[in-house]
């Protein structure tokens, strides 16, 4: 689920059917899930009042160790939980999601009373930058990268210099080639080479 975008991120929600709290409550055989799913609303509303879930997921923000939310609409929340805990127990046991006596909707991500995941938390700074221009302008920033470095560097006074040394050994190299090849082949230490040659 969309839950808002912040600069260059956009940020999901994979909800949770159950709090991670009553989880362990499902591996008891028979009576755990259904006790889980029972508890579940209640014990959501409680622990969603810890949370200000109307702030942009990607925004950077301070510990707030005095953070209260509104505790009338929380006791309201916890009021209204209560009974749609039951009606899940009874959908769960009859296997029939409709199935619910005391007439409460099924509970949202956040819980009875949260807000929705998608508040339109956009950033303040202006939209997201598309993936898709993020890539191509990465790409084509690359290529020129690659092609610069494959280049060699034109240096004029580097290639003189080069030709300069080249003229000046070759004649002292094919000097050396004459004297080796009226000589001979070479004395060596090891008389298996010497019979080679």
């Amino acid at each position: 689920m969309l839950q808002g975008q912040y600069q260059d991120t956009t940020y999901y929600l994979i909800p949770s059917p159950t709090l991670p709290l009553v989880m362990p409550l499902e591996k008891v055989p028979v009576i755990g899930p259904l006790l889980a799913t029972t508890l579940d609303p209640p014990l959501r509303v409680l622990v969603e009042a810890g949370y200000d879930r109307t702030i942009n997921p990607g925004q950077p923000t301070p510990a707030k160790f005095l953070y209260l939310p509104n505790p009338i609409k929380t006791a309201l929340d916890f009021r209204v939980a209560i009974p749609t805990g039951w009606d899940n127990g009874i959908a769960y046991l009859t296997g029939n999601p409709t199935n619910r006596p005391f007439h409460t909707t099924p509970q949202s991500t956040y819980g009875v009373g949260g807000p929705p995941v998608y508040t339109g938390a956009v950033d303040p700074y202006g939209p997201p930058t598309p993936y898709t221009a993020v890539v191509e302008q990465a790409a084509t920033a690359t290529a020129a990268a690659t092609v610069d470095s494959a280049r060699p560097a034109h240096r004029p006074h580097a290639v003189a210099a080069a030709s300069s040394a080249h003229q000046a050994l070759a004649p002292a190299t094919a000097e050396r080639a004459a004297k080796r090849s009226a000589s001979g082949p070479r004395a060596t230490a090891n008389p298996a080479a010497a019979q080679r040659h």
